[in-house]
């Protein structure tokens, strides 16, 4: 019961993050567009000030990758999932599928227990997009797992300090 209701809550969080940044579902399913984009050492200096910085609009690419991810995700191909969420994370601009992307990954590592990569997951999205409340709400998250109530508690506040009526902090 406990994993489908985390399955339930990430989607909606996917669903939200998709909302709340705008992106549009691919219409391109293309398997050597998706390949193209994996880069390696991508990194973003995080933002130093306390506005929100507004993402980068995703690359056709990322679209498709997030796509196709999605689709094994639901499919209960975690394995396939996995792989396409991890290239995606690693791609430049920082844009919501990678945000969602890199959500969905740590839920994955999270659901078979491997909280401490979960939590490394979001963390280092943390670095690159600290003023988005989504994050820190995962980081909550991955804390309240691991039995550290403290830190969870302290990333649910600056979540809701972000985005002071968001509903999956007060679920």
């Amino acid at each position: 019961m406990r994993t489908a209701r985390k399955l339930i809550c990430t989607l909606a969080l996917l669903f939200a993050c998709a909302v709340w940044w705008g992106c549009e579902p691919s219409r391109n399913d293309s398997a050597k567009e998706a390949r193209a984009t994996i880069a390696t050492g991508a990194t973003s200096a995080p933002n130093q000030g306390h506005s929100v910085q507004p993402l980068a609009g995703a690359t056709p690419d990322q679209r498709s990758m997030l796509s196709k991810a999605k689709r094994h995700y639901l499919g209960g191909d975690f394995e396939k999932a996995e792989d396409l969420f991890a290239a995606l994370v690693q791609t430049q601009p920082l844009s919501s599928e990678v945000v969602s992307g890199a959500i969905a990954l740590g839920d994955i590592y999270a659901s078979r227990g491997n909280l401490e990569e979960a939590l490394e997951v979001y963390s280092a999205l943390l670095k690159r997009a600290p003023n988005i409340p989504q994050v820190h709400y995962v980081v909550g998250r991955a804390y309240a797992d691991m039995q550290k109530p403290d830190e969870a508690i302290a990333a649910y506040e600056r979540a809701l300090k972000l985005q002071p009526g968001m509903l999956f902090v007060w679920m």
